[in-house]
């Protein structure tokens, strides 16, 4: 979505492109990325999302951890609780 310039990459070059276009207002704008008739920031905030992408789909996406880290994470606490209480039991 980013890619302003339809090079195939989301860069600086877009960035370029959207600053100066930066405050027009209507219709068919090519730094308009959200299509709402306006290169504003948020336009700006799709391109930062989609910045390094060579596809120019979007790369965004929520974080959300992986359950091999949360099982880790558990076992750590785990292992760490086992340790506290045995030291408390002698």
């Amino acid at each position: 979505l980013g890619d302003i310039s339809q090079d195939g990459k989301v860069d600086i070059g877009d960035f370029t492109l959207w600053g100066d276009d930066f405050g027009q207002t209507g219709q068919g704008l090519r730094s308009d990325i959200n299509f709402d008739g306006r290169v504003d920031i948020g336009d700006f905030t799709i391109w930062g999302d989609d910045f390094g992408s060579t596809s120019g789909v979007s790369t965004s996406v929520s974080a959300v951890p992986e359950p091999g880290g949360l099982a880790l994470l558990g076992i750590g606490m785990a292992g760490l609780l086992a340790a506290v209480l045995k030291r408390r039991l002698r």
